[in-house]
This record gives C-alpha cells, structure tokens and sequence, in this order.
C-alpha cells in the first residue's frame, strides 16, 4: 500500500507520541460527505490525554484501520 504525504506526516506523528500517551482516534468524511471514504478524502482526529487534538486530512480508510491497531489506546 503507497500512503500519501498526509498518512507519513499521521504516521511521523504516531511513531513520536503513540508510545508515551494514551491516544483516541476518530475518522470522518471529508466537506459535505456522509460516508468515509475508501479513498484518501477522511479526516482524522487524534485526541491525546491531557493535550488538544490533532487532526490530519487526506487518510484513507485502510490506513486509519492499520493506524489504530497500533496506537489506538482506550482513554
């Protein structure tokens, strides 16, 4: 799987907090949709304990599902 400039910068983001906090992550369509998309059109919410939320546009559903097998913890 090719992931884009905003599924590194998601990733970069992961691999540098995910291991020291506890983080919760969202998915949503992108503008006016109503569906997530299969294509790289959804945004992500990262919320970390203690800390503001993060946000990064342009995921992918299948990228977001392996994300959050990594880092998604239970706050």
């Amino acid at each position: 799987m090719e992931i884009n400039a905003s599924e590194t910068q998601l990733k970069d983001f992961l691999n540098s907090r995910g291991y020291e906090s506890r983080l919760k992550m969202s998915l949503k369509p992108q503008g006016d949709r109503t569906t997530i998309s299969t294509a790289s059109l959804n945004i992500c919410t990262v919320k970390v304990l203690g800390e503001r939320d993060y946000h990064f546009g342009g995921i992918s559903e299948s990228f977001y599902d392996k994300m959050v097998s990594l880092y998604h913890t239970q706050m």
